[in-house]
C-alpha cells in the first residue's frame, strides 16, 4: 500500500479547514453577522458545518486508497 505526506492528504485539509472555520466563528461570532447571519441562526450555522465536515469525511473516506504518514518512507514510488 502506497504511503503518502499527511501534507498531501484531502481529508487533513478539509479537517483543518474546518477547524479553522469552526474556531474563528466560535472565538468571533460577529464574523457571520458580516455576512448577514443573524446572531440567532449563528447557531444553525455551527450545527451545519459540524454536518458538512462529517458528510465531507464518510465521502473522501470512500475515496481513500492508501495511507499516510507525517514522515513517509522514502522509496522510488514517493518521489
Amino acid at each position: 500500500m502506497e504511503t503518502k505526506s499527511i501534507f498531501k492528504s484531502k481529508t487533513m485539509w478539509i479537517n483543518a479547514i474546518l477547524i479553522i472555520t469552526a474556531v474563528i466563528l466560535l472565538v468571533n461570532p460577529s464574523v457571520l453577522t458580516s455576512f448577514g447571519i443573524f446572531p440567532e441562526n449563528q447557531s444553525n450555522v455551527l450545527t451545519l458545518l459540524g454536518f458538512l465536515g462529517a458528510v465531507l469525511n464518510i465521502i473522501l473516506r470512500f475515496l481513500t486508497t492508501g495511507s499516510v504518514s507525517i514522515n513517509p518512507p522514502k522509496n522510488s514510488d514517493n518521489v
